[in-house]
């Protein structure tokens, strides 16, 4: 009987726990410590994706992205890589950003595989 009245307990904060999730709280949260200046691009691309699909002004925030960019047009100013690049350009993209140069810079670091021999196995 009382294994019984544990499963119910365990239950019912278990149920609890799952209502005190609020979307509001997260996004007024993550507006208020996002680090637009100092924050690594990865964070900051998802951070814009997420409050500007909830109606967040976040103009501050891609006006520093713009500023981080690269005199090469990718990201992060200084030592650019393919990924904060890819991001960044998604992330502006989604305010209408004219990314052209982020994409010719994303295609101009692409390596070809040269590959001479390729073998398939087929499992049945």
């Amino acid at each position: 009987m009382k294994k019984w009245w544990i499963y119910i307990f365990i239950t019912f904060i278990l149920a609890l726990s799952a209502f005190a999730y609020s979307k509001e709280k997260g996004l007024e949260w993550l507006n208020k410590n996002t680090d637009w200046t100092n924050g690594n691009i990865e964070d900051n691309s998802f951070s814009l994706l997420a409050l500007k699909s909830n109606n967040y002004n976040v103009d501050t925030g891609y006006n520093i992205m713009l500023q981080r960019q690269s005199q090469n047009k990718c990201y992060p100013s200084g030592s650019c890589n393919v990924k904060d690049t890819a991001l960044a350009a998604l992330a502006l993209k989604s305010n209408n950003y004219d990314v052209t140069p982020l994409l010719t810079w994303l295609d101009s670091s692409l390596t070809r595989a040269s590959v001479s021999n390729w073998y398939i196995q087929i499992k049945t």
